[in-house]
């Protein structure tokens, strides 16, 4: 299948590392994580934001649990999620993370790249509707 111009479209995405030796504290965030997520950079680290007060608590057990074992066996993890935004809002997120060691401190840290599905879906069925008109 060739894809036209209208059915291309950006994929929304937001990047967050951690600390995994502190809980998965959130350590740096992007732009895009803060609008995703509302979050600002500044509540982050003041706050130290840890990984698991974005995941749904009914997601929680068994979303760490695959994460981790995915990341130790694979080096990389690719799962969904529901992700709790900071006022509440839930929204179901791809968590695409890599683990890796910091070269200047040697500690275990890991990166994510959240996208979020339901916002992405809707750009596809918008794209695939302009493009049967």
């Amino acid at each position: 299948m060739t894809l036209t111009n209208s059915q291309v479209i950006s994929v929304v995405y937001g990047t967050c590392r951690m600390d995994v030796e502190e809980g998965w504290k959130l350590i740096k965030v992007d732009d895009e994580f803060v609008q995703l997520t509302g979050y600002t950079k500044e509540k982050v680290i003041k706050d130290r934001v840890v990984y698991s007060q974005l995941v749904h608590e009914e997601d929680l057990a068994d979303f760490f649990q695959r994460f981790t074992m995915q990341l130790e066996t694979k080096g990389i993890a690719y799962l969904s999620h529901r992700l709790i935004t900071r006022d509440g809002q839930e929204k179901v997120v791809y968590c695409l993370g890599e683990l890796f060691v910091d070269e200047n401190t040697g500690r275990t840290l890991a990166k994510a790249t959240l996208t979020p599905v339901r916002e992405n879906e809707q750009a596809l069925q918008e794209a695939e509707l302009k493009r049967q008109r």
